[in-house]
C-alpha cells in the first residue's frame, strides 16, 4: 500500500473564520535573526509529532467561543443551524461568502482529537453533508436537489494548516477544475473502493489519496477511515501522534456507473523518515473548494 509522504514545508496563508493571520510551521532548530522585527508575536504555539512548531495568531479560540454561545440568526457571528441532538453548528465563513462551517459545540480542537475516531464518534462529515452543503447552497440561491452532487465539497485542515482550535469542515463550492481532475481519475479506475490510491498531483506538487465510498448519504466516517488505514499502515501509536498531520475533504461524486458516492480525499504535511520520498502537500485541503486557497490561479 502507497503511503503519503511530505518534506515539510511552510503552509500558505489561510483566510479561515476569525483568523487574524495563518499558522505557520516552523522548523523546531528555526530562529528569528537578531536584527528582524518581528510585527505579531504568536498567541498560541505548540510543537508536533514529528517536532515542527505550529504558531497561531490572533485569536484561535474565537470560533469556538461562538459555537459555545452560538444563537440562531443571519449576523456575521450567527448560527445558520443549531443542531443540539448531534452537537454542532453551521456558522457562515469569514472571508467567503458561499463558505459555511460545520463546528462542534463540544471541545473539538481538530483533526488530531481522538473523540473524532471510535465506534460512538459523531460523523460530523455526514452533519456537514447535510447542513453546511445546504446553506452553502442557499447561499447560491438554490438547494442541494436541484445542483449537480459534485457541486459542493467538504474539506477539513491539518493541525498546522488552519488558524482556529475549533473543529471546523468547511463546505463551499468544488474548484471545477479539479473536480474534473478527479472525475476523469474515478471513472478511469484511478479511485477504487477496496484501497486508498493515490491521486496525479495538483496545483504542480501538492499530493493526496483517495478512497471511494458507495452511497448517496455519507455513511462512513471519513476521519475513521484515515484513522484506520494509520493504523494499518504504522499502528496504533502512529495513528494517535500522527492523525493530526493529516487534511481530509470530500467530494460527492457519481461513477461510470450512474452510482452515487463520495471520494475521500486524504493529504498530509511531514518530515517523517520512515515514509517514502514523493511531492508534499499544504495540508490545507481547502485548496479543493473555489476561492480559498487556490486563489492564486
Amino acid at each position: 500500500m502507497d503511503s503519503l509522504r511530505a518534506p515539510l514545508a511552510f503552509l500558505r496563508t489561510l483566510a479561515v473564520a476569525g483568523a487574524m493571520a495563518a499558522p505557520a510551521l516552523a522548523s523546531p532548530t528555526a530562529e528569528t535573526p537578531k536584527d528582524s522585527v518581528t510585527l505579531q508575536q504568536p498567541t498560541r504555539t505548540t510543537v508536533d509529532a514529528d517536532g515542527a512548531v505550529i504558531h497561531r495568531y490572533g485569536n484561535p479560540d474565537r470560533l469556538g467561543r461562538l459555537a459555545d454561545q452560538a444563537r440562531l440568526g443571519t449576523g456575521p457571528d450567527d448560527a445558520r443551524v443549531i443542531n443540539r441532538e448531534h452537537g454542532y453548528v453551521v456558522m457562515a465563513g469569514k472571508d467567503h461568502p458561499t463558505d459555511h462551517l460545520t463546528v462542534p459545540t463540544a471541545p473539538i480542537s481538530g483533526v488530531e482529537s481522538p473523540e473524532l475516531t471510535g465506534p460512538d464518534a459523531e460523523n460530523y462529515f455526514a452533519d456537514a453533508w447535510k447542513d453546511g452543503r445546504r446553506q452553502t447552497a442557499e447561499s447560491l440561491g438554490t438547494t442541494v436537489d436541484q445542483l449537480p452532487r459534485e457541486a459542493i465539497a467538504l474539506a477539513v485542515n491539518s493541525q498546522g494548516g488552519r488558524s482556529q482550535d475549533r473543529l471546523h469542515i468547511h463546505a463551499d463550492r468544488l474548484d471545477p477544475e479539479l473536480g474534473a481532475q478527479l472525475k476523469e481519475q474515478l471513472e478511469s479506475g484511478g479511485v477504487i473502493s477496496d484501497q486508498w490510491t493515490l491521486l496525479k498531483p495538483i496545483h504542480g506538487d501538492h499530493q493526496y489519496r483517495a478512497l471511494w465510498v458507495e452511497g448517496s448519504e455519507l455513511s462512513q466516517n471519513p476521519f475513521q477511515l484515515v484513522h484506520d488505514q494509520l493504523v494499518a499502515e504504522h499502528g496504533e501509536e502512529y495513528a494517535r501522534t500522527h492523525m493530526g498531520q493529516h487534511s481530509l475533504a470530500v467530494v460527492g461524486q457519481t461513477d461510470a456507473n450512474g452510482r452515487p458516492g463520495f471520494v475521500i480525499l486524504d493529504g498530509r504535511y511531514g518530515s517523517d523518515p520512515s515514509l517514502p520520498n514523493g511531492p508534499h502537500d499544504s495540508a490545507s485541503a481547502e485548496e479543493w473548494l473555489l476561492g480559498h486557497a487556490n486563489t492564486r490561479r
